[in-house]
């Protein structure tokens, strides 16, 4: 739903002038004219004036949630129960602590024991963790120290120096991805979550609630879908900024924040998963006018940036169709006289599917007359 712009004061400068000469005019009797040092005070005393209206209207707009920012929308929030900004989060990962051999009795592995990668990041156990007897190795889950996105991205057996060592130990390993760091939420993602927090109250498995409970899960989701694939059966995908896959440790933490008790009605089974990524290219020729001759560098890296641009707006929200028309647009607006668009071509994407670029080649076909 669209919403009219709004304003409380009149901050335009040029009105504020008229008014004030008008009304100066009127009770003296006299003239300004444009020299006169009454009318370039009264052009001082105006423009003092529209700077104070701008801050009153500014001050004013922020009470309206889409105007708001910062704190100003932090204090919006009260007035929906639960909401508020999703601080900085730390990345968490699952580790695999292996001993040399079975023992014949437990072997501990405390919690807050440390590993990490480089020296760098490192990562804590968040309960304490056994290997049992007879057994050679037990799974525990790690958070990272450090808050924001440092701590993300460690793939599969890339964290594996322990820090903590303990009785018998003899390697360790990430067996997940470690993800879920980021930093504090942004206002424009705020909103979006106050927009869908009025449906929260509801325990009747709304599509919107679920959406809600999903988002709140991470500052790093950019956009969720909630399906009802058969009666009693719920699934939410999720997709993370950038058009990034959630791997299995964000898809856990999803999944706890939607099937709180206070958020899934009994009836439902609700699971979480990654959208399914439909792949293509980008393959394109296009041709400078002559008259641009002087600018073609530029326009040829503009047009470079156009497609990029193009990759993140197609990768950032769920079931976007690949549309081909909306690459022409930005590379014409980079400065391109035309272009011949061979791949990608358009395509319908279902509610749970994500487009992705696997390649650029763009071809500058040369000069040609307008």
């Amino acid at each position: 739903m669209g919403f009219p712009d709004i304003n409380f004061v009149e901050t335009d400068t040029e009105t504020v002038v008229n008014q004030l000469i008008s009304q100066y005019e009127s009770l003296t009797g006299r003239t300004l004219y444009p020299a006169d040092p009454v009318r370039v005070f009264i052009l001082w005393v105006a423009d003092v004036i529209a700077r104070e209206r701008a801050l009153i209207n500014d001050a004013a707009r922020a009470n309206v949630p889409r105007f708001a920012r910062g704190k100003q929308l932090d204090s919006l929030c009260e007035l929906f129960t639960g909401l508020e900004r999703l601080g900085a989060s730390t990345a968490t990962v699952t580790m695999r602590f292996y001993i040399s051999a079975p023992q014949i009795s437990t072997v501990v592995i405390p919690k807050g024991t440390r590993v990490t990668a480089d020296g760098k990041v490192y990562f804590a156990t968040e309960d304490t963790a056994y290997i049992n007897i007879g057994e050679t190795y037990a799974d525990a889950a790690a958070r990272c120290e450090a808050f924001g996105t440092v701590g993300n991205g460690f793939t599969k057996g890339q964290i594996k120096n322990l820090v903590d060592v303990f009785r018998f130990y003899d390697r360790c390993e990430n067996i997940t991805v470690s993800e879920g760091g980021a930093d504090g939420e942004t206002d424009k993602a705020l909103y979006e979550r106050m927009r869908y927090a009025m449906t929260n109250a509801s325990t009747a498995g709304a599509e919107q609630t679920y959406i809600s409970y999903a988002k709140a899960a991470s500052p790093l989701i950019s956009d969720v879908n909630a399906t009802a694939p058969a009666p009693g059966y719920v699934e939410v995908c999720v997709l993370l900024k950038n058009g990034e896959v959630p791997g299995e440790e964000m898809l856990q933490t999803v999944f706890e924040a939607v099937n709180g008790e206070k958020v899934r009605p009994l009836t439902d089974r609700v699971s979480v998963i990654a959208p399914e990524i439909i792949s293509y290219n980008i393959d394109f020729t296009y041709y400078i006018s002559r008259e641009d001759t002087p600018i073609a560098a530029q326009i040829e890296q503009s047009i470079r940036s156009a497609a990029e641009e193009f990759v993140l707006w197609q990768s950032e929200k769920l079931g976007r169709d690949i549309n081909p028309s909306y690459l022409i647009r930005l590379i014409m607006q980079a400065g391109a006289k035309r272009a011949e668009i061979r791949e990608p071509i358009y395509t319908v994407l279902e509610s749970r599917q994500v487009a992705k670029s696997e390649g650029f080649n763009l071809i500058n076909g040369g000069m040609e007359e307008e």
